[in-house]
């Protein structure tokens, strides 16, 4: 974990891209485009905060305990996500990556309890035109989260 210091430089250098109200992560100031990390420090990332953007890899803190409603909706190029160290992750809101149509290939960690209705609903599509059927490369929920269905 990182002393004030360092998390305030890490905050203050995640500014330029991201709007951030304490350790949340409210939205982006530009678009952001390829991998994205996620600085130490964030607790939440708020609803719809990423919408859109031409994302194609998140890294993810140990601090993230929260990904909000609709945070990485319809992210069409994401690929992938991955946590950094012993994540703290509790809860991935309804339709957190709704309609990420790439996305195929994330672990959830073993401290989420709660995964909302659709959070990851048209994922991973067919893709008629390739003739190939992409699919969620070995979704494990962890043992005890409640899965709204």
């Amino acid at each position: 974990m990182l002393d004030s210091a360092q998390l305030l430089s890490s905050l203050a250098e995640a500014a330029n891209a991201f709007i951030i109200n304490g350790t949340v992560i409210m939205g982006v100031n530009r678009s952001v485009a390829g991998e994205i990390v996620i600085p130490d420090g964030i607790t939440e990332i708020a609803k719809g905060a990423f919408r859109k953007q031409p994302i194609t890899h998140i890294v993810f803190p140990s601090s993230l305990r929260i990904i909000g409603e609709e945070a990485f909706d319809s992210c069409v190029e994401l690929l992938s996500f991955t946590f950094a160290g012993k994540s703290q992750l509790t809860t991935i809101m309804d339709r957190a990556f709704y309609s990420c149509i790439e996305l195929s290939e994330f672990v959830i960690p073993g401290t989420a309890q709660f995964i909302g209705r659709q959070a990851f609903a048209f994922c991973a599509q067919s893709d008629p035109a390739a003739g190939i059927k992409r699919s969620i490369h070995d979704l494990v929920i962890p043992e005890g989260a409640y899965v709204y269905e």
